[in-house]
């Protein structure tokens, strides 16, 4: 590339300009009072590192789908502000949605609003939680109605997908919707039970006490009343009454 004596040292310059074209400049130096040689080349680019399109970005929000925004639309929410997705399934038809709505609340300390966190499968939609600040009449809302045709909401998979994406919807809404819904399969109510061994989470046992099915199967009481020591009176409680239902129980 330099020519001539091999005392010539050549030096590499990296150029970018805003025409989105990389130059290479190699100045040829010698030892001699020469004036340098210029070579200019251009580098093309790799559009999967250097181009400006970048391709789908996995951590940009989803859109809300059309039927999901009608919906919220038609629940008439006052003041409601732009709703977002959670969670997006969309091998299983499923969408788990929030919107909040009303008046700012303590903007001293950082404004918060009344929220409503709902879940789509299918044809089915509804509200699984409503966290009102502002004194409506929460029953007029419409909320989700579960049945046998929503087994995906209690696989494990599904669970893991909301924990990743929204724990608090997954631990303090949907979870004690199952533990107080009359259908939930025995199964299911086991893993809840499983999981106050590993999570403290007083007021999910208490709501699992008082399922009949529960009351009934002495494998969750068994659970429950051995749940292990911690610093919470709550759960000295909580076992303590699951060892009364085992001993109602006999056997």
């Amino acid at each position: 590339m330099c020519r001539g004596r091999l005392t010539a040292t050549p030096t590499f310059i990296l150029s970018y300009n805003a025409a989105a074209r990389l130059t290479l400049t190699v100045r040829c130096h010698s030892h001699h009072n020469v004036r340098p040689t210029l070579f200019i080349f251009p580098v093309l680019l790799l559009a999967t590192t250097l181009s400006c399109d970048k391709g789908t970005d996995p951590t940009a929000p989803v859109p809300v789908p059309d039927d999901v925004a009608a919906f919220i639309h038609s629940q008439q929410f006052p003041k409601a502000q732009k709703p977002s997705v959670f969670v997006h399934v969309p091998e299983r038809s499923t969408v788990g949605f929030t919107v909040q709505y009303g008046e700012p609340h303590d903007c001293f300390a950082g404004c918060f609003y009344s929220i409503a966190f709902g879940l789509r499968r299918s044809n089915k939609i509804g509200w699984i939680r409503i966290e009102d600040f502002d004194g409506n009449d929460i029953s007029r809302f419409m909320t989700y109605q579960l049945d046998s045709t929503d087994s995906y909401f209690y696989a494990q998979e599904f669970w893991d997908k909301l924990e990743a994406s929204h724990s608090w919807f997954y631990r303090y809404a949907l979870l004690p919707v199952f533990a107080k819904d009359s259908n939930t399969p025995v199964e299911v109510l086991t893993r809840l039970a499983q999981s106050l061994h590993t999570y403290i989470y007083e007021y999910l046992g208490w709501l699992l006490l008082e399922h009949p099915k529960v009351l009934s199967s002495r494998d969750i009481l068994t659970i429950i009343a051995t749940i292990p020591p911690v610093q919470n009176e709550g759960y000295d409680r909580l076992r303590a009454k699951a060892q009364e239902f085992l001993t109602r129980l006999g056997g």
